[in-house]
């Protein structure tokens, strides 16, 4: 999942089996294509070696992002996304599917629903509308 910090919005995601490059790729290019940055942007991660990986990195680059990683023993650093990772694994009830489609289709109308209709991740900005 990618989201934007300020208003904390998720504006790209994929899900699989496992975590690969090919994975957060696919969340990346999402992301720029609906959020279309222009510059003084930085795309924090933990230290997952799928965010290492040159494929990853090249697309930060061309995109003129800078990257960001956790340190190694700090938890915290990437408390946003992992908030909402709980978020949602309590909100799903940890639901294990059959198939990787039928989480998509179960995780996408989740994230439909909350969005656009709801402050849930903007509520701690104050006075600011929806993103």
């Amino acid at each position: 999942m990618t989201m934007d910090r300020f208003s904390r919005r998720l504006i790209g995601w994929k899900l699989d089996v496992t975590m690969t490059e090919q994975l957060v790729v696919g969340s990346l290019k999402d992301a720029i294509m609906i959020r279309q940055p222009e510059g003084d942007l930085i795309h924090h991660s933990d230290r997952g070696g799928q965010y290492a990986g040159n494929r990853f990195r090249q697309i930060l680059r061309r995109s003129s992002i800078r990257q960001s990683m956790s340190r190694a023993t700090d938890c915290y650093d990437n408390a946003f996304i992992e908030s909402c990772f709980g978020t949602i694994k309590t909100e799903l009830e940890m639901t294990e599917y059959e198939t990787v489609s039928k989480g998509e289709r179960e995780l996408g109308s989740y994230l439909n629903l909350i969005q656009p209709r709801s402050k849930a991740f903007e509520s701690w900005l104050p006075n600011t509308q929806p993103v």
